[in-house]
C-alpha cells in the first residue's frame, strides 16, 4: 500500500492520478474487505470450535456406550463361568 502511494506521489502525469485513485480506493475498500474477512474468519473459527466440541461429546458418548457394552459382556461371561463351576452344578452332573 505504501509503495503504491509513493509511486502515485512521484508520478506527475495521468499515471500518477490513476495510481493515487487506486491507492485511495484500496485504502477505502481494502479496509472494508479486510474487516469483512476478519469477521468471517472469526465466525468460521467459532463454528469449527463448536463442531469440534460436538464431535468430542459424541465421541465421549460412544466411548461410554462401548464401555457399558463391554461391561455387560464381561459380566455375562463371568456369570456363565461361575454357573459352570458351581459345586451344586458339578454334583448334579455326577448324579
Amino acid at each position: 500500500m505504501e509503495t503504491l502511494q509513493t509511486s502515485a506521489s512521484s508520478a506527475k502525469d495521468a499515471a500518477g492520478g490513476i495510481l493515487h485513485d487506486l491507492a485511495a480506493h484500496s485504502r477505502t475498500h481494502g479496509s472494508a474487505v479486510g474487516a469483512e474477512l476478519k469477521e468471517t474468519l472469526a465466525v468460521i473459527t467459532h463454528q469449527l470450535g463448536t463442531a469440534g466440541h460436538a464431535q468430542a461429546v459424541a465421541g465421549l458418548h460412544l466411548a461410554q456406550a462401548t464401555t457399558d457394552l463391554l461391561r455387560q459382556i464381561t459380566a455375562g461371561v463371568l456369570t456363565g463361568l461361575a454357573d459352570h463351576i458351581k459345586p451344586s452344578h458339578t454334583k448334579a452332573k455326577e448324579d
